[in-house]
């Protein structure tokens, strides 16, 4: 078995990743890289016997991923979201990322080649699917933190330029005013020279003034004005909101583990009354006895906050009220509600949102 392979080369194969890496790299190493590539043959290892013992459609898409890349809440793509975010604090590059990953597939296709071993299509398959997400996870983060690097740079910028101009406009008004005073006390005429300097003076005010009101239209403050929240305590206040509701129907809801870095802007009764109504739809549409699975979570620059139904609805969810009023409620939060089904995933209420960090 394949897995039984995986499991017995364990050390083997993280050795030769771990040599591939430092052949390659022109940066230091570090043992949280280690440690994510580890948690990805492991959870591999765990998808691979998962697959194997159950039949069910969508059994090791928690651990493995969608089979088509379809956004989804998955423990290796967990995984390879905090392994993109440290190889960016890291200092590595992109293409280290992607390469990563790809050293797994080379051990382990060498070390069958030395065992002399083959395994099955769908095998083979199920790797390059765990590889796909796993990568497409950790590159989506690694581009978020490096372009949020970015910009935090290019905000220093602005405070910088800003308080240049600051310092233009403390300069300039001291000049006016020394040169009303001198004025004042001479009785000079404002034709003389002393009048051209407060001129002057005033003109470099009036453009100093004009930069910034110009600076004030092009900044986006709106989302300034939103309340910022902490996306596992919210979702955990959600948790515990509706989960005395979903008892009552004799149904389970569960919340997985939430990075508490993440924060999501918006006011709380707002984004709480979206996602109880959607809640209150799938409640609605399940069975006694079914579990229905809820996860917060980054994707690259947005925040998905999935609600995964036990079974596919019937066609009138599509047009439940409850989905149009939280449509309605997150047009004022920049957020849009996704459905996602086709047989490819499991039946997925999602809302999407803007991704925010809770300070430091």
């Amino acid at each position: 078995m394949f897995y039984e392979f995986l499991s017995e080369n364990r050390s083997w194969l993280l050795d030769r990743c771990k040599a591939y890496r430092i052949v390659r790299s022109q940066t230091s190493t570090d043992d949280r890289t280690d440690e994510a590539i580890a948690f990805f043959l492991d959870k591999l290892i765990e998808s691979l016997k998962v697959e194997l013992a159950t039949s069910s459609t969508h059994a090791d898409d928690a651990i493995a991923g969608s089979t088509v890349g379809i956004p989804t809440h998955f423990d290796i793509g967990t995984s390879a979201t905090e392994h993109g975010k440290e190889m960016e604090r890291l200092g590595f590059n992109v293409n280290d990322v992607v390469h990563s990953y790809g050293d797994m597939c080379h051990a382990i296709v060498e070390r069958a080649i030395q065992q002399g071993l083959s395994f099955a299509v769908e095998e083979y398959r199920l790797l390059n699917r765990c590889l796909d997400n796993a990568v497409a996870n950790a590159v989506s983060e690694f581009t978020y933190q490096h372009d949020s690097d970015l910009a935090s740079l290019q905000a220093d910028d602005e405070s910088q330029r800003l308080g240049a101009i600051a310092n233009e406009l403390r300069n300039q008004l001291g000049t006016a005013t020394l040169a009303v005073a001198a004025i004042k006390s001479r009785e000079l005429t404002l034709g003389g020279t002393t009048g051209t300097i407060l001129e002057r003076s005033l003109q470099s005010l009036g453009r100093l003034v004009e930069d910034m009101l110009e600076y004030a239209e092009h900044k986006d403050s709106s989302s300034d004005l939103l309340e910022l929240l902490s996306l596992r305590e919210f979702m955990m206040q959600l948790l515990h909101t509706v989960e005395p509701v979903a008892a009552s129907l004799s149904l389970k809801l569960t919340l997985s583990d939430v990075d508490p870095s993440l924060a999501i802007k918006g006011g709380h009764e707002t984004l709480q009354a979206a996602l109880a109504g959607l809640l209150q739809a799938a409640f609605q549409f399940s069975h006694a006895g079914e579990q229905i699975h809820m996860h917060a979570y980054a994707n690259g620059k947005r925040i998905l906050i999935d609600i995964v139904c036990p079974s596919r609805p019937n066609d009138s969810l599509v047009q439940h009220p409850a989905l149009a009023v939280a449509g309605q409620l997150l047009n004022g939060l920049n957020g849009k509600l996704e459905l996602r089904d086709g047989g490819l995933v499991p039946y997925t209420l999602s809302l999407a949102l803007p991704r925010y960090s809770m300070p430091t």
